[in-house]
């Protein structure tokens, strides 16, 4: 369990980082990501990828306690 617990909070802490450095306008970090083809607002992109890289990172903190929670029943 505690291997599966410093793994998870390992991974999430990879995707903090890097939805804190895409939030501050480091696109760079985009995969595909090129400055002159992208014609969009690049405020509302940064924000998006950086809510999606939080939403990720928090949904895999609390994976390990789901499945010690889920994994009886199942």
């Amino acid at each position: 369990m505690w291997g599966a617990i410093v793994t998870c909070l390992f991974a999430s802490l990879i995707l903090f980082g890097s939805a804190y450095l895409i939030w501050y306008k480091n696109l760079t970090f985009i995969a595909g990501y090129d400055e002159k083809k992208f014609k969009g607002d690049k405020d509302r992109l940064a924000r998006a990828y950086g809510i999606f890289c939080l939403a990720s990172g928090i949904l895999i903190v609390i994976l390990p306690f789901a499945f010690a929670l889920i994994g009886s029943y199942a």
